[in-house]
């Protein structure tokens, strides 16, 4: 949440509890206790939003390392192709 948010979040909060001094006690109580529940439950959307947000880019991050080592791992395979070639064809040669 950004300081804008904050501050304005803070202005309602206010405002809510100045409406709150007219009304009857135990409604007073329980609106102010219905407002500090959804601050809590925004507090706790925007986590999980952030925490998602967090895997969706570590699991870019293993997408990218497991192209990087399927490369490194098909480099690796065409030396090791590359000189088992050569083995075989120094072989041929010492045979003929």
């Amino acid at each position: 949440m950004n300081s804008t948010n904050n501050y304005a979040f803070t202005a309602m909060e206010v405002e809510t509890r100045r409406q709150l001094a007219d009304l009857p006690w135990e409604v007073g109580t329980a609106r102010l206790l219905v407002s500090e529940l959804d601050r809590e439950m925004t507090l706790i959307v925007e986590a999980f939003l952030q925490s998602v947000q967090t895997l969706r880019v570590k699991d870019q991050q293993l997408k990218e390392e497991k192209e990087v080592a399927n490369a490194e791992k098909a480099t690796i395979r065409e030396e090791a192709n590359r000189r088992l070639e050569a083995v075989n064809t120094e072989k041929t040669t010492i045979r003929e």
